[in-house]
């Protein structure tokens, strides 16, 4: 899988663990655990996205997946 770095400090890992793509492995994990699940666009260059089971009121919601 080739995962782009935007930011050239950063590690190939982190740019990998970090990803877009990684965060819907996450979410679908959580999903098919029985859990509504959520993509989130952190804002935050070093995390850029985040999956979590619940996301907060000051969250930006990429994606929702409800059971």
């Amino acid at each position: 899988m080739s995962v782009s770095n935007p930011d050239p400090s950063l590690s190939a890992k982190r740019a990998l663990l970090c990803s877009r793509a990684h965060a819907e492995r996450v979410a679908h994990r959580i999903f098919i655990s029985g859990q509504r699940a959520c993509i989130i666009r952190t804002g935050n260059p070093i995390q850029p996205y985040r999956a979590a089971a619940e996301a907060s009121s000051h969250d930006e919601v990429e994606v929702l997946l409800c059971v």
